[in-house]
C-alpha cells in the first residue's frame, strides 16, 4: 500500500468522523430553517396586525394600538434602537385611515411592510441554515482532498509535456 493510498484512508475516514460529528452540531440549524418546518416561525400578531411609523399613528395609545418591536427576526436591527413600530388590528387601522377601508388587508400588510423599510419574508431565504451547515459540512474536507491532490502532483513531479 502506498502513501497516497494511506491518504486516500485516512482522508475517508477523516471525512466520514467529520461529516457525523458535525452533522450532529449542526442539525439546529437546518431543522430550524423554514423549509423543514413548514412555517416562517413569525408571531401570530404578524399574520393579523398592520404596523406603521408611530410618528404618523392615530387614536389613543394601548386603546387602538401598540407599540412593540418588529415581529420577524430578520426585521429587528440590533444597533438600532428606535426600530419600534406602533401595531393596529384591521378593524382599528380601517376605522381610524378611512381611505383604505376598502382596500384588502393583504395590500395594507405589504404596503405598511414596505414604508417602514421592512421585508415580510426572510431575505436570506428558506436554507439559511442548511447552506451553512452545507458549507461546515463539506468545504473543510474538500480543502483537505485538494490539498492532498496538490501534494501529490507536487511530490511525483509534473507530468511530461510532448515536444
Amino acid at each position: 500500500m502506498t502513501i497516497w493510498q494511506r491518504f486516500m484512508h485516512l482522508w475517508q475516514y477523516f471525512t466520514l468522523a467529520w461529516i457525523v460529528a458535525l452533522t450532529l452540531v449542526c442539525w439546529p440549524l437546518v431543522a430550524n430553517d423554514a423549509w423543514w418546518t413548514g412555517t416562517a416561525k413569525v408571531e401570530d400578531y404578524a399574520l393579523t396586525e398592520l404596523p406603521i411609523r408611530c410618528v404618523e399613528a392615530r387614536g389613543t395609545f394601548a386603546v387602538d394600538y401598540e407599540m412593540r418591536d418588529p415581529a420577524e427576526p430578520w426585521n429587528r436591527d440590533p444597533y438600532e434602537s428606535y426600530d419600534l413600530a406602533c401595531w393596529y388590528g384591521e378593524k382599528q387601522f380601517k376605522a381610524l385611515w378611512p381611505e383604505h377601508k376598502d382596500t384588502p388587508f393583504a395590500e395594507l400588510s405589504v404596503a405598511q411592510y414596505n414604508s417602514l423599510g421592512w421585508t415580510q419574508t426572510d431575505p436570506a431565504g428558506a436554507y439559511k441554515g442548511t447552506k451553512l451547515a452545507a458549507l461546515i459540512l463539506f468545504i473543510p474536507p474538500s480543502i483537505l482532498l485538494s490539498l492532498g491532490w496538490l501534494l501529490r502532483l507536487a511530490y511525483s513531479g509534473l507530468p511530461p509535456t510532448a515536444s
